[in-house]
């Protein structure tokens, strides 16, 4: 039963849910006594409180129920694709803030995970750390070479809390969605899931580590970001040791009052740096909030706070160059045709108002002079359109949506005219070049022929699979269908059909590639590989002619 694990703790989750006027949602988390809490808190503070705002009560409950459902409402501020926008723009304001540890039980840690003494690995240590999260916390320190640099330092036991909160958050999703069927549509167990994924990577510092010597690598030469360099001989699991960087932070760079040359700089530097990142390298850093930036004396930019990183695979990035060129084109049936490839529809979605809709919010945004448009407002809005219509977005699509909004945000702090669909237009215009490259087509249809070789040699073994679960009984297939044999044939003639089309598609591939190389012979058989698909599709296409089915 649900209050087995710790009756004090799950209590203290209903009687928060309650203090802030959710005493409808306990209700329907089946806690018989929502009414009786209730009156627990008729003081006037908390009368006040139950007339605030849904979403800032919201804020205040999870943070107030402390680190972890800190964590998880920062995740859900990146899910606006499956709770209501202005949720999501209120859990971006939760502060991964929280009070630090003592330096007794920090220097317990290192000493454990390096087997030596504090001052025998660093020299100078400052017991007073620089940011507590929380994960980890932060401190300044030395190494025997004089090198200045920063501990990240993991709490003790906060692995044991952390995991002990993630089951608790998997038992009231469970709650919701047994008694809250309204609310299934959101998948709280699929996000709680999704939560434990990404706190589980933060909590290996060892997989931080790999992610800032990979940006270290991938701009390697390029003098607009500047990295901080990994002392691997010091890192573990629960330690990450970093080249410490002289500069100032955002706010602190903003507040120096730099010259205007200075910040339109700046500001473009951030725009390439993310733009490099996105379109480029497909691996981007995904918490660009001002405390993660240090601008050097060099105004040349730097990040820090590697633990939430982004990735877009090939296909995604190919996906959003097109999605970004169809807006730029103001090409709305493209635009739409670009959401749909890269997210889910539910069943429930209708495909015409859903169009309807988009139209509508695009051509709002088509009539507006270009430096009035703001890239992050007309996400806001189309991802509002997405929500209703019940369209589900892969999150790292989603990391990168927040991403930009936030990048278009600073640079806009440092320089007021900065239009980010204008500086993200020569990236793009590259990409588009790359992709209509004959070697990029190429390419393309080399991966295409390795997928179908792969689906050719496997599909075999799967079938066997499938045979195997019903000789003994552990797959059963139970369907009534009159007219079965009818129906059986027309779908091996359309099998047969389809299987001859691939057939004719891998031929025209494969004589692509034979073309391509080197030699006379081998664009020869290309030539005649192009004659024998052309002789089978024109056989194919009189078949289907003859057959009355066209």
């Amino acid at each position: 039963m649900l209050f087995r694990r710790s009756y004090k703790r799950y209590r203290q989750i209903f009687d928060v849910l309650v203090k802030y006027g959710f005493e409808d949602v306990a209700g329907a988390l089946n806690v018989k006594q929502a009414s009786y809490l209730r009156k627990r808190f008729e003081k006037p503070e908390y009368v006040r409180l139950a007339k605030l705002p849904a979403q800032v009560r919201a804020r205040m409950i999870l943070e107030e129920l402390g680190p972890t459902f800190i964590k998880f409402g920062q995740i859900l501020s990146t899910r606006p694709d499956l709770i209501p926008m202005e949720y999501a723009e209120e859990l971006k304001k939760l502060q991964d803030c929280v009070p630090k540890r003592a330096y007794s039980t920090i220097r317990d840690v290192i000493e454990e995970e390096t087997g030596k003494e504090i001052h025998a690995v660093f020299p100078y240590f400052e017991e007073d750390p620089i940011a507590s999260a929380s994960i980890g916390q932060v401190h300044i320190a030395k190494l025997k070479n004089g090198k200045k640099v920063v501990v990240k330092v993991q709490k003790p036991n906060v692995e044991k809390i952390i995991e002990y909160d993630i089951s608790i958050l998997y038992d009231v999703a469970n709650l919701i969605e047994g008694y809250m069927p309204e609310a299934r549509q959101f998948g709280p167990k699929l996000l709680v899931s999704e939560f434990a994924k990404t706190i589980r990577r933060e909590q290996n510092y060892r997989r931080e580590a790999r992610n800032a010597t990979r940006f270290r690598q991938n701009f390697r030469g390029v003098d607009i970001l500047y990295v901080p360099e990994v002392e691997w001989k010091y890192n573990s699991r629960k330690v990450l040791v970093l080249e410490y960087i002289e500069g100032k932070r955002f706010n602190d760079f903003l507040d120096s009052k730099p010259t205007v040359a200075s910040k339109k700089m700046i500001a473009k530097r951030i725009n390439n740096i993310y733009m490099k990142m996105i379109l480029e390298d497909g691996f981007f850093h995904a918490d660009p909030h001002p405390g993660n930036i240090i601008i050097r004396k060099d105004n040349v930019v730097s990040l820090v706070d590697f633990g939430m990183v982004g990735y877009i695979d090939h296909e995604l990035r190919s996906q959003i160059v097109n999605l970004l060129y169809a807006l730029a084109r103001e090409d709305t049936e493209k635009t739409i045709a670009s959401f749909i490839d890269i997210g889910v529809l539910s069943d429930d979605t209708n495909i015409r108002y859903f169009r309807s809709d988009f139209h509508e919010v695009l051509h709002e945004y088509y009539n507006t002079e270009l430096k009035e448009v703001h890239v992050s407002e007309m996400f806001h809005d189309i991802l509002e359109v997405v929500r209703t219509h019940k369209v589900r977005l892969p999150h790292n699509f989603l990391y990168l949506l927040k991403v930009i909004g936030e990048i278009e945000s600073l640079c806009q702090k440092l320089d007021p005219e900065f239009n980010l669909t204008k500086n993200m237009g020569p990236f793009l215009r590259k990409l588009l070049k790359e992709q209509a490259d004959p070697k990029y087509l190429v390419k393309n249809i080399h991966e295409g022929l390795m997928s179908f070789n792969d689906f050719i040699w496997k599909t075999p073994k799967r079938f066997n699979n499938i045979f195997d679960k019903l000789e003994h009984g552990k797959l059963k297939l139970e369907f009534e269908h009159k007219g079965l044999e009818q129906t059986n044939r027309h779908l091996e003639n359309a099998s047969n059909k389809i299987t001859f089309s691939v057939i004719i598609a891998a031929i025209i591939m494969g004589s692509s590639l034979l073309i391509h190389g080197d030699g006379v012979i081998m664009s020869f058989i290309g030539i005649m590989g192009y004659l024998l698909a052309a002789f089978l599709g024109f056989w194919l296409a009189i078949t289907i002619v003859k057959s009355g089915k066209l």
